[in-house]
């Protein structure tokens, strides 16, 4: 009978501080300081630290501490909250030791809220005492911290909006971090956010490639013009360079750079598409990580291990039932099994509006082929520069040969992030012994 692992004493998850402003409209900054306390423990290398993707699905939970630490797996669990009027801040934490709910430190701490960054390292400092782990040499110290009170509430807020992964959400996050720039121009933090956020909308198919990697790169120097060895700069740079330019030895360098500023740095959001057990090892360490689980699902589609696959897509969007074409994606899984109705009933709940067309393939599937046609020549009218590569999927599946390349080949004129698994795709399986396949491949110079 397998044995569960022992849980190291030196473990912690820092759960979602709690507002408890008059007007509850601090969430932004109760959630910021959770996240940039996430941030400082995970420098000390001694300390297994959660991530905020899985200690956030927790935010407003009934659960007790002790049920909260088996399920993340930690010995130790620290809450709070966060109170401000004015220029006041107020903030109460607390460590608590899971296994029997009992207070392991608790402190409260009044301060002007200028003095927030003190407050968090304060906070750091005492976790990391009171576990008894072993600490780096910060990199905190040394990050440029903004003078602005306002441009760091900016700051906040996009970063609020922008983990909501919505198409509207993104939008907010940009003029949030347009905000803190236009408080503070040499905010290095705010000009990679507004990088990350030109990626996520061109991998969301909101924008046309060649703008996201364009508006990216230029955020992205300002950033290290301002700070050189800015570790999620480089991380950024190697998500669009592979993204948008399919320049994997760039991406690669990039990624490479990022470990050495930061060992600590989180690079998972840079998809693992064709390794089960290296997906396995992304959600283990993140559990409720809705990235994760998607490329772990994919992962196990490419290797044909479809229950486990169409599992986890479902367990996704347990999680988050608005994570862009994950409905989509789980509708094409199941038309593989020949499952045409179950396929439309879940493609009909696509969240993403532009990418709500995927149900023509269920519609043609099950015969509905003028509903169909209507949907596709509708798609191939809006999203022609972002969508090609969803469109030759369609052709594919119909087993219409020549538009599928034809849109193949515009996918890779848009320069369309998902093409760099074209590979692996399985929608595009019975295309692979066709010379035409073997030309795109080569043009894309994908890594071995």
């Amino acid at each position: 009978m397998p044995t569960t692992p022992a849980v190291s004493e030196k473990s912690v998850a820092v759960l979602p501080f709690v507002d408890m402003s008059q007007k509850k409209d601090q969430e932004y900054f109760s959630d910021g300081l959770s996240e940039e306390l996430i941030d400082r423990l995970a420098h000390s290398p001694d300390l297994k630290v959660i991530a905020r993707t899985s200690s956030f699905q927790f935010k407003g939970s009934k659960n007790d501490v002790r049920t909260i630490g088996q399920k993340l797996g930690v010995a130790n669990v620290l809450e709070g909250s966060v109170r401000t009027s004015g220029k006041t801040l107020r903030v109460t934490a607390q460590l608590i030791n899971a296994s029997d709910g009992s207070h392991r430190w608790s402190e409260t701490y009044d301060r002007d809220i200028g003095d927030v960054f003190k407050v968090q390292d304060s906070i750091a400092d005492a976790v990391v005492t009171a576990l008894k782990a072993a600490i780096a040499v910060s990199t905190s110290s040394a990050t440029y911290r903004p003078k602005s009170t306002d441009a760091y509430n900016a700051y906040l807020r996009g970063v609020y909006f922008l983990r909501k992964y919505t198409k509207q959400d993104t939008e907010r996050a940009l003029v949030n971090f347009e905000e803190a720039i236009r408080l503070e121009s040499r905010y290095a933090d705010a000009w990679v956010r507004i990088a990350h956020v030109y990626n996520v909308r061109g991998l969301n198919y909101w924008i046309t490639s060649k703008e996201a990697y364009a508006e990216a790169r230029k955020a992205i120097d300002h950033a290290l013009s301002i700070d050189s060895n800015s570790a999620p700069a480089y991380v950024v740079i190697g998500d669009i360079e592979a993204n948008f330019r399919f320049d994997f030895e760039k991406s690669t360098a990039a990624f490479k750079r990022a470990r050495e500023l930061d060992p600590a740095i989180d690079i998972g959001d840079s998809a693992v598409w064709d390794a089960v057990s290296a997906g396995r090892q992304l959600v283990q360490s993140d559990p409720f990580n809705a990235g994760h689980l998607e490329d772990l699902a994919f992962a196990l589609w490419i290797a044909n291990r479809l229950p486990e696959a169409e599992s986890t897509f479902r367990h996704l969007l347990e999680l988050n039932s608005s994570y862009a074409v994950a409905h989509c994606e789980l509708g094409q899984l199941l038309l593989s099994e020949h499952r045409a109705d179950a396929a439309l009933a879940i493609m009909s709940e696509e969240a993403d509006q532009d990418s709500k067309w995927c149900v023509a393939d269920a519609m043609w599937a099950l015969g509905h082929r003028t509903e169909a046609d209507a949907l596709l020549a509708e798609a191939k009218a809006k999203h022609a520069d972002t969508q090609a590569l969803e469109i030759a999927d369609a052709y594919a599946m119909r087993g219409d040969k020549d538009e599928a390349f034809k849109w193949l080949n515009r996918a890779y004129d848009n320069r369309e992030s998902q093409l760099y698994v074209v590979r692996q795709h399985p929608m595009l399986r019975h295309l692979r012994d066709d010379p035409r396949f073997t030309e795109l491949v080569r043009k894309l110079k994908l890594p071995e």
